[in-house]
């Protein structure tokens, strides 16, 4: 402990260890990737259905 500023207190000491966002934005820009790739999933999903009953009605 250094005498030149006396006893830290524990509510403080507990800030040093508190996690910080070093690159701020990032956790929003993985959510909007995520969100964009989600989405295009699902587009894909729906372009898949359809052609497949397109070719469903085509065969019958």
């Amino acid at each position: 402990m250094s005498s030149n500023f006396g006893k830290m207190p524990i509510s403080q000491r507990a800030k040093q260890f508190m996690p910080f966002a070093s690159l701020k934005g990032l956790d929003e820009a993985y959510r909007q990737k995520e969100w964009e790739i989600e989405s295009r999933q699902k587009l894909k999903d729906k372009v898949w259905k359809i052609d497949s009953a397109e070719s469903q009605e085509n065969e019958s």
